[in-house]
């Protein structure tokens, strides 16, 4: 018995493409009827989930849902098609023959048992011909996962493992008599051959021993490593959710001082820079104020003949044409020329139709034609020109 014999020395292989080698052949089986319930309503809902699921997991590079699946098109077909048996025959499609009849070879070379109808390849989708196709896929893809499941066992058994403490054992007890047959018979060739096969073995146990402490060391420094962050990061949270909580007691105090402004604007009576201003107006004399009457009184003749027995109202100095033409002289020319816009607010933007009625709705902030004015205020240029003209820039 060589040492060999108690160690699994096998390759390791690649999983995708699988061999063609691995797959049970039945080329030529006889077509017989599917017992399946291929057209029952329920089967058909499962291979669609189990198609669609395998399809999704194995990485299908076009898109693809249960409905497509359900009733596909040609393209989606072929797509699918081409997938799935590519990943056991590689060389699906290549050109050498027409599809249909490619897809027919290739499930009898396969082993399915049953027959597929060219007719109905040439029309997937249709609701009475791709039920038996739909079931053909669904057992193509069944065969898939038997043959991935059994290569990753293969490659599973074929992992560097501790060798078997009961192989272990009877290994060294056929070591035992191999080397006390050839001590007796003075074979001192082939008890040397059996010391190098007993620390071989022992050998690959120890360094198989030695590969998994140091994987676990790994494991272990990174849990350690990861337990460490986590807890870095827990001793800043109650801080952070402090400075969180500062934060919302700051806005909320931000949102009540922001609605009290808002009401000491909007209510007159209240501002206390309006009644300072008011304040400090000065009286205006009676000549400096000019009374306008409602219009009650002006609309009938009888209202003005009455209007003749009452004293008319003095007319205030500012007003007379000799005042007023030497106020408006002075405003509009020589070195004393006003310019309005120091005197009056710029050129109204909008009209607030909320601040005017002090309430919101939506149609008041809605934007019509009569309420956007973008398309016909003032431009800069206008503004700077008619400046320029009047003499108001320097």
């Amino acid at each position: 018995s060589s040492p060999a014999s108690a160690r699994k020395v096998l390759c390791r292989k690649s999983m995708a493409p699988m061999e063609r080698s691995s797959v049970s052949i039945a080329y030529g089986a006889h077509s017989r009827v599917d017992p399946r319930p291929v057209s029952d309503k329920a089967f058909v809902t499962e291979s669609v989930k189990t198609v669609h699921h395998y399809l999704i997991k194995k990485g299908y590079p076009h898109p693809v849902t249960q409905k497509t699946i359900f009733r596909p098109s040609t393209r989606d077909f072929n797509n699918i098609m081409e997938f799935l048996m590519r990943r056991i025959l590689p060389a699906f499609n290549n050109g050498s023959m027409e599809f249909e009849d490619e897809v027919v070879t290739s499930f009898k070379f396969l082993g399915y048992g049953f027959p597929i109808s060219k007719t109905g390849l040439a029309s997937v989708g249709v609701p009475h011909t791709w039920p038996p196709i739909l079931s053909a896929i669904t057992w193509l893809v069944g065969l898939l996962e038997y043959e991935e499941k059994a290569q990753a066992s293969k490659e599973q058994d074929n992992e560097p493992e501790a060798i078997d403490e009961l192989a272990l054992e009877k290994f060294f007890f056929e070591y035992l008599g191999h080397a006390y047959f050839a001590y007796m018979t003075n074979d001192s060739e082939e008890l040397d051959n059996l010391k190098l096969g007993l620390k071989s073995v022992f050998d690959e146990k120890i360094e198989f021993i030695s590969s998994e402490a140091k994987r676990n060391k790994d494991i272990n420094m990174a849990l350690e490593n990861e337990v460490k962050e986590i807890e870095s990061k827990s001793n800043t949270l109650p801080e952070a959710c402090e400075k969180l909580e500062n934060l919302l007691t700051k806005l909320s105090q931000a949102h009540q001082d922001l609605d009290r402004d808002a009401s000491v604007v909007l209510t007159p009576s209240k501002s206390p820079l309006l009644r300072s201003c008011k304040k400090a107006t000065p009286g205006k004399s009676p000549m400096d104020n000019y009374d306008i009457s409602d219009r009650d009184g002006s609309d009938s003749d009888e209202s003005d003949s009455e209007d003749e027995t009452v004293p008319r109202k003095r007319v205030p100095e500012w007003s007379r044409h000799a005042n007023l033409s030497a106020a408006i002289e002075k405003q509009y020319s020589g070195k004393d020329i006003i310019d309005p816009d120091s005197i009056f607010p710029p050129e109204v933007q909008t009209c607030n139709l909320q601040d005017i009625f002090q309430q919101k709705k939506v149609k008041y902030t809605r934007r019509t034609s009569s309420g956007n004015w973008t398309q016909d205020k003032i431009t800069t240029m206008e503004k700077l020109v008619y400046k320029r003209n009047m003499g108001f820039s320097k």
